[in-house]
């Protein structure tokens, strides 16, 4: 699936006319996945996977369950540190942009963010721990499990076929 960038009149426009199977607004901005990005492929009988916080996988199963679709939700838990990083690098990316512009980034939304996001990581594992929500939790993704988790999926979606 592919990141599109509308704007905030255009994104509540799509979601008034029932575009999406999920959405959320997180730090000021608007997320969501379009139904025409998985009824497509999933009518071609390929799978799709996505990923999303708990709140959009509730929005995402209803949706999935009303329309037949086959789903199995994972949740795999993000380590601070592999937060960090992550975010670590857009900054830089934003950072080399705004320079390259002749700007100077503020550092200030960027650290706002980040704290958002530790916080929101953080209760989303709780989330993930204390309800049915998923199929299958694990608590890392690494080189200690990662074959492993792909292998589940993989196991899944072939009885699934």
């Amino acid at each position: 699936m592919d990141y599109h960038f509308v704007s905030k009149s255009e994104f509540r426009r799509l979601l008034e006319q029932g575009r999406f199977v999920e959405h959320a607004k997180f730090g000021g901005n608007y997320y969501g996945a379009a139904e025409l990005e998985f009824s497509y492929p999933l009518g071609q009988g390929k799978n799709v996977v996505v990923v999303m916080e708990p709140q959009g996988i509730a929005q995402f199963k209803k949706a999935a369950k009303e329309r037949g679709w086959p789903f199995l939700s994972v949740f795999v838990n993000n380590p601070i540190s592999v937060i960090a990083d992550r975010y670590i690098m857009r900054v830089l990316q934003a950072a080399r942009e705004a320079y390259g512009e002749g700007e100077t980034p503020d550092p200030k939304p960027h650290v706002k963010r980040l704290t958002a996001m530790f916080e929101q990581e953080q209760f989303w594992a709780v989330e993930a721990r204390k309800n049915d929500m998923f199929d299958v939790k694990f608590e890392t993704f690494d080189e200690t499990n990662a074959e492993s988790i792909v292998k589940f999926i993989l196991n899944h979606v072939k009885k699934e076929q």
